[in-house]
């Protein structure tokens, strides 16, 4: 076994591997390509991004007919990235638009220019996958299995041939984010590492807007290191100072920009539309939330629900009712959209902004152990990642794949909370500090959103690292290099 894992790696049988799991995957990619249109949300970024790549500016079209105007209905770091693609594809004159949004097979081009943005992210958090578990675990099979495991699961080719949302980049920008602050709990000394943790961040912010809590959680450390750790954590303080700096910086300039185009200090618009939908589900009874253990059970729910429960236990769960708790906000018929606008009618339009942001947080407030029981559940909800449509084309051959994928995918949040716990147990600080990103994600998305599994999609490259390095920790693999995380910490 040791002779085997030596030659291995003295081979470069590793990176070998990686490369022609990496090759077959962009062909399946490329191959599969789901030529359908763009829908609502995909639409949305794939206008303000013909925008930016046409004329410039960071603008939607509300209407059909309409003119192109400033927005923030987005956060502008992925518009951005399709920009640049669109920037090379795009003639002149640039063709309208609608032929991307409509009807995908009239501008092939544009189309499959996109799809390979998203092959490239592809391929880079294969990458970071890659060197984050040679670093957790050392070379060898361990680094192979986590490539191949994420691209089994599927997601990031899911989304690369059939769809343009914000995932892709995120899950790229998260991964990159926690390796850094990972080397930085081995090193703090590395100034350029800090840098990359500090870029990484700002763009994440750039990405999801709901990062901005995380960058304000890193302030609160920061001013609690000033006045009470009496320089116990100087080490951690300077690195720690670049990152939340840097982000910040990078966030303060796209509200500067807003302020000055837009007229408003808001991030996005969409944030409290997000509580507000949130603050609904709150709404819902005891009776429906032990119906949720099952109609959100992952990937199956909604069939056991249909077999088992009577149709009013959890139809106001379902996001297809125009009833439930997830439209109906929407329509502005929710119970926490009317007391919104009795409180805006009350204070008076002048504080219209703050009491959209401050009503659903007065709901969730109101009621704590609801609160956090409902997100335990939306927590439950979230682990059905989405998985991949094709692998191979071959109907049957996809559907077996497909079912071991969502199988697979439904360990992924179990192991990275395991991983945690282990490596708190075990002082394994790299590690630990590896997984805050992603825990991070997932408890915020069940504490103040609808937790859409979408939502916590970015998590699943951390997850899988930290699968592999609980293998590598809990079973003795004779001859295996350890990895840096293997060596105990102070």
């Amino acid at each position: 076994m040791h002779a085997d894992q030596k030659r291995f790696r003295a081979i470069g049988a590793d990176r070998v591997a990686v490369a022609i799991l990496i090759a077959c995957v962009l062909l399946v990619t490329w191959t599969n390509i789901d030529r359908r249109s763009v829908f609502d949300l995909s639409g949305q970024f794939t206008d303000i991004a013909f925008n930016l790549a046409t004329t410039g500016s960071f603008a939607w079209r509300a209407t059909d007919d309409g003119e192109a105007q400033p927005t923030i209905i987005r956060e502008p770091a992925y518009p951005a990235y399709l920009a640049i693609g669109m920037a090379a594809l795009l003639g002149a004159p640039p063709p309208d638009i609608a032929c991307l949004l409509e009807s995908p097979s009239s501008c092939p081009d544009l189309r499959d220019g996109l799809v390979f943005m998203h092959m490239f992210l592809l391929v880079a958090i294969a990458l970071l996958i890659y060197a984050a578990a040679v670093w957790l675990c050392g070379r060898g099979w361990l680094a192979v299995l986590a490539v191949a495991l994420f691209l089994f699961q599927g997601n990031a080719i899911f989304y690369a041939a059939a769809t343009f949302v914000s995932e892709p980049l995120a899950t790229l920008l998260l991964t990159a984010h926690a390796f850094a602050i990972a080397l930085l709990a081995q090193n703090p000394g590395r100034r350029w590492v800090a840098i990359v943790a500090g870029v990484s961040l700002g763009l994440l912010v750039l990405t999801k807007a709901i990062f901005l809590f995380y960058i304000f959680g890193g302030l609160a450390i920061l001013i609690a290191m000033t006045f009470f750790s009496r320089g116990r954590h100087s080490a951690a303080f300077v690195p720690l100072s670049w990152i939340v700096l840097i982000a910040l910086a990078m966030a303060s300039a796209w509200v500067a920009r807003n302020i000055v185009v837009v007229d408003t200090v808001q991030f996005t618009q969409r944030g409290h539309g997000l509580l507000l939908r949130r603050a609904e589900y709150d709404m819902m009874t005891w009776d429906e939330a032990f119906a949720g253990l099952v109609y959100y059970a992952p990937y199956v729910g909604e069939d056991l629900a249909a077999a088992y429960l009577e149709p009013g236990q959890y139809e106001m769960l379902s996001t297809h009712n125009v009833d439930g708790y997830h439209v109906r906000i929407k329509y502005d018929r929710g119970v926490v959209n009317a007391r919104q606008q009795a409180n805006i009618d009350a204070l008076g339009g002048r504080y219209r902004n703050l009491v959209k942001m401050l009503t659903p947080l007065q709901v969730m407030a109101e009621n704590p152990v609801k609160h956090v029981a409902v997100s335990g559940l939306l927590m439950w909800r979230g682990m059905a990642y989405e998985t991949a449509g094709k692998w191979t084309g071959i109907d049957a051959v996809d559907r077996r794949i497909g079912f071991a994928a969502r199988m697979f995918s439904v360990l992924l949040l179990p192991a990275m909370v395991w991983a945690a716990i282990r490596a708190w147990r075990r002082r394994r600080r790299p590690v630990l500090v590896f997984l805050l990103p992603s825990l991070y994600v997932v408890v915020s998305h069940a504490l103040i959103t609808d937790n859409v599994p979408r939502h916590i999609e970015p998590t699943i490259p951390c997850a899988i690292v930290a699968l592999c390095w609980l293998i590598r920790d809990t079973t003795a693999i004779r001859g295996e290099k350890p990895g840096l995380a293997a060596i105990d910490q102070p």
